[in-house]
């Protein structure tokens, strides 16, 4: 008779999340996706050999790096690889595209796709465009048929223009070798953003100079490369003075919201405005957009969210009242505010924040991160549907309380909680100059903690507890030598660990500092080799 017993695993990620790769080298600019088993793909920039390179790692839903502890080359060929971005493939691998400076003083764009295990697909990279002056500041989106979309800045023209271009699964590009024109404009375009507007159609915007201010123009494509609006592509959103940094969020099956920071209150004064658009291009709320944040200083750095019943909430960093928070506002379907004129303040403290960024979690709201100005320690809290913390309120809780935090990204876990990507400066001497950034990697799950417990339905094995419960001793035995012992409280906190060489061992239920622990329910976690299990106790008094 095959005998099974279900007990808790204790999923436990460190405080300040994982070391991805550390040397005195300098890592940076990372970017995560989906692996499409509950882990991550972890893409940045490394100069170790000298010239920056694109290096890869995966890591799993507990925290394990899965690959070459110093990581996958993913393209070091001569000159500089840079400004990686990493989507996923649709099939549990990854596609990366990158700024490529190979065999000229030129940056190109390529791309490669990597499997599940960290094989390259592509050789050493497929060209996205390599034409002659500068392509760069790439924004890309799965094509939802195992390819990518691209759409960058360039500057073969001398002035900024906004091309695109797909590539298939094979690595092949779809449309015309040099990239698809989306606007070739007489005076500079910046900063595209790009959307999935559902069965083959996209959205890209982009700041505008052609009339002297910066406007916001936009575009929509299929999948072939048709264009459907004018040439050059739409104004969307034109006032006095200047409207820029687009943010778009695609709210149902035929709108979609743009928000923008906008300076027609004043050219010191950045203010945040949105409006809903229909596939033709037209606005459907007060003429002038929706008043988010408008005061003194300014507020800026958007990002947006929809809630599932054609509404959005938006987040953003506001210095109206000489502080700097975040705000978080809830707009309904109609453009209507659901959290007040100014929104909700999420950084409660009295301090300084910024770098929101933000995710939707399981209870119909939204999860937000921000570093805090000068410290760049790293928090974040959950909000429902009608704005409710849900962690620890009012602080919020702990990504990393390191110091020196910068460039971070967040994807959703997609059982609530969240992962988080960033670059830790780690001053390794005393000189200003002394830094070498690393990248880290942190999981909060669904109730704000780094570490979590999982009901599991496991075979028992040789790894034996007798007695339990516990009265004053217990003997584990193993079916290894040699093997590591952690034992856990029930609020993730290691009281004992010891290396054991035998296969049997008695344990006095004494902490490291050989004092009595209390009654409770505790955690045993053995590992030798490649054997790793986890069961409960119960100490009695």
């Amino acid at each position: 008779m095959t005998v099974h017993i279900i007990f808790l695993i204790l999923t436990l990620w460190p405080v300040n999340g994982i070391l991805i790769y550390d040397s005195d080298s300098t890592q940076v600019d990372p970017w995560i996706c989906h692996d499409g088993s509950g882990g991550v793909y972890y893409a940045w920039d490394d100069n170790r050999n000298g010239n920056y390179d694109v290096y890869m790692q995966r890591v799993d839903s507990t925290g394990n790096l899965l690959w070459n502890p110093q990581g996958i080359i993913i393209c070091d060929v001569q000159g500089h690889q840079l400004g990686v971005r990493v989507i996923e493939d649709g099939i549990g691998g990854a596609i990366l595209c990158w700024v490529d400076a190979r065999g000229s003083d030129d940056f190109n764009l390529y791309a490669q796709r990597v499997d599940e295990n960290g094989n390259l697909q592509w050789g050493t990279g497929v060209v996205v465009c390599d034409i002659a002056g500068l392509q760069f500041n790439a924004v890309t989106i799965s094509d939802q048929n195992q390819g990518m979309v691209v759409v960058w800045q360039d500057c073969r023209s001398g002035d900024n223009d906004i091309y695109a271009q797909r590539l298939d699964s094979l690595g092949n590009q779809c449309w015309i070798s040099t990239g698809l024109p989306l606007c070739t404009s007489p005076g500079p375009q910046y900063q595209p953003t790009l959307a999935d507007l559902g069965n083959g159609y996209f959205i890209i915007l982009w700041e505008d100079r052609r009339n002297g201010n910066y406007d916001i123009y936009g575009q929509i494509f299929d999948a072939t490369g048709n264009l459907y609006w004018e040439s050059n592509g739409k104004q969307l959103i034109s006032f006095n003075s200047h409207q820029f940094q687009p943010e778009v969020a695609v709210v149902n099956d035929s709108h979609f919201v743009i928000v923008w920071e906008d300076c027609r209150n004043g050219d010191i004064d950045i203010d945040l405005y949105a409006q809903k658009f229909d596939w033709q291009g037209v606005a459907l709320w007060d003429p002038s957009g929706v008043e988010l944040g408008i005061g003194l200083d300014y507020q800026r750095d958007a990002q947006l969210v929809v809630d599932g019943t054609n509404g959005l909430f938006i987040c953003w960093e506001d210095a109206r009242i000489y502080q700097l928070l975040i705000h978080c506002q809830h707009l309904d379907s109609a453009g209507n505010k659901l959290w007040g004129p100014d929104g909700i303040i999420v950084t409660v403290d009295n301090w300084l924040f910024h770098n929101p960024r933000m995710l939707q979690n399981d209870s119909g709201g939204v999860i937000i991160q921000w570093t805090g100005i000068n410290t760049e320690k790293i928090l974040a809290q959950s909000l429902d549907s009608l704005g409710t913390f849900l962690w620890q309120p009012p602080e919020g809780v702990s990504v990393c309380s390191l110091e020196k935090n910068d460039q971070c990204r967040i994807i959703t876990d997609g059982l609530g909680g969240f992962y988080s990507a960033w670059v830790h400066q780690y001053q390794y001497d005393d000189t200003l100059l002394g830094f070498s950034p690393d990248v880290y990697l942190q999981r909060i799950y669904a109730d704000g903690s780094p570490y979590c417990w999982e009901e599991k339905n496991e075979k028992i094995n040789d790894f034996m507890i007798f007695p339990n419960p516990i009265y004053k001793e217990v003997t584990f035995s193993f079916p290894y030598s040699n093997i590591s012992l952690k034992i856990y409280d029930v609020i993730g906190r290691s009281v004992f660990d010891k290396t054991i060489k035998e296969n049997d061992f008695i344990w006095n239920c004494c902490d490291n500092n050989n004092q009595k622990l209390p009654a409770g329910v505790y955690f045993v976690r053995v590992e030798a080799s490649d054997y790793k299990e986890t069961k409960k106790v119960i100490l009695l008094k």
